[in-house]
């Protein structure tokens, strides 16, 4: 778990803050294969990942660590903090000796399956490197440190963290065995673990450790305990304006039967008012009554609130061969829709045998039964029914998935509600005629 600051820590010399830290998604990639680790280093006074600035935003998941930690355990704590926005999870090192010098292998291949979990999801771990180390003994502690060092070294593309009065001298200790790692310690460390923003030091990364000042979010790391408060206050922070706005059901394009029947339309033609361009404002535009990708840097065109069960129609065209995008289905605020969600594949690979990748996939899980789309350039007609395990994908008249989602083990896990959302994969796409039925 993580602490407060003691006194002796809260009596450091009171600074200005001075976080400006920038948001960056990781695209490490696979579950299954072995792929390079990035680098989390620090630069110019931000984190990185990779090439890319990070903002931590994590929450800690007790008891995580462990041997016997089933994969839906392990997947459910990433679906939590993603659907609220958070885009890491804390865990805490354990089995260590009694001595500290040597620490379980079991314990080691779960923070490998952790790690990996990590990067395949496009969110991060934070280790906590001594959390379960309770000796008081410096020898132990420090014995700890070094046999943590030894056995974690490789693994670039996580930040750990040493807290405590005497963390310096730990942090020295486990970077003797992993220089190439990067520490967050109370004193001594890569970066700063501060509980008040006052602590920030010029030009030095911090996190902040238990909860977020009103008013401060977009640059802000931060490390929150696993309470309901901190799942709330991700949710709170992380929220688009538009979903608090009132919103007036435009009939607009429905079929008499649709209205009928109790669709709304979740695009009007007209604009793109009830929707979120999470990158790039002009990634994607309303246009002719099309909502059509123009540019990259979109991101993800994000509907205005979260579904769980619904039908949902819509008519997509694919302009290029070869041409990709996606439709996340009950996708999380953050990290990677399709691992966490579903995303239902769009291609432009008319007449191709289907996979797992393919138009009609739900992506690198299922591939579909046949593959029905229509030559590139031409309108495509997709209809999603999602109710609770049961997933039913029609495209241009013919059933491509009829699925329990139970019977998949990577499945069974994923979030049953989020948003509806459309992929920017840098292709020409357009969508038309986007309508939902709750049930």
């Amino acid at each position: 778990m993580y602490r407060p600051l003691n006194k002796k820590e809260m009596d450091m010399p009171k600074r200005l803050p001075a976080l400006t830290l920038m948001v960056s998604l990781i695209m490490a990639f696979t579950q299954v294969a072995v792929y390079a680790e990035a680098l989390i280093h620090v630069k110019k006074g931000r984190i990185y990942k990779g090439s890319g600035p990070k903002v931590y935003r994590a929450i800690q998941q007790d008891n995580l660590c462990r041997p016997d930690l089933s994969d839906g355990d392990l997947l459910n704590a990433f679906t939590r903090v993603s659907a609220v926005g958070a885009n890491n999870i804390a865990f805490t090192l354990d089995g260590f000796s009694a001595d500290g010098k040597e620490i379980d292998p079991a314990y080691i291949e779960t923070v490998v399956r952790i790690k990996d979990n990590a990067n395949y999801r496009w969110t991060n771990a934070i280790c906590n490197v001594m959390g379960n180390v309770t000796s008081a003994d410096p020898r132990v502690r420090l014995n700890a440190a070094r046999a943590a060092g030894r056995a974690l070294k490789d693994f670039t593309s996580m930040l750990y963290v040493i807290q405590g009065p005497d963390s310096e001298a730990l942090t020295k200790a486990f970077k003797s065995e992993a220089p190439d790692l990067c520490v967050a310690a109370t004193y001594g460390g890569d970066v700063d673990l501060i509980n008040d923003l006052r602590f920030a030091k010029p030009n030095q990364p911090a996190i902040l450790i238990g909860d977020i000042p009103e008013g401060l979010f977009g640059g802000v790391s931060s490390i929150l305990p696993d309470t309901p408060a901190s799942y709330e206050r991700y949710e709170e922070r992380s929220a688009h304006a538009i979903e608090s706005e009132p919103w007036l059901a435009d009939p607009f394009g429905l079929t008499s039967e649709e209205e009928a029947e109790g669709f709304v339309m979740l695009y009007n033609g007209r604009n793109m008012d009830n929707w979120t361009v999470t990158g790039r404002k002009d990634g994607f535009v309303s246009e002719n009554g099309n909502i059509i990708w123009k540019r990259r840097g979109g991101r993800r065109v994000l509907s205005r609130q979260r579904y769980d069960n619904f039908v949902l129609r819509l008519e997509y065209k694919i302009h290029h061969h070869n041409g990709n995008s996606g439709l996340f289905l009950r996708a999380p605020r953050a990290n990677r829709e399709s691992a966490m969600g579903m995303e239902f594949q769009i291609m432009g690979d008319y007449g191709l045998e289907p996979n797992n990748i393919s138009t009609g996939a739900i992506y690198d899980q299922v591939a579909a039964t046949s593959n029905p789309s229509l030559p590139e350039g031409e309108w495509n007609d997709l209809e999603i029914y999602a109710n609770g395990s049961h997933l039913k994908a029609t495209l241009n008249s013919i059933v491509v998935q009829d699925l329990d989602l139970n019977e998949y083990t990577e499945l069974r896990h994923r979030l049953r509600n989020g948003f509806i959302a459309l992929q920017d994969h840098n292709d020409p796409v357009s969508f038309r005629r986007i309508r939902i039925k709750e049930l």
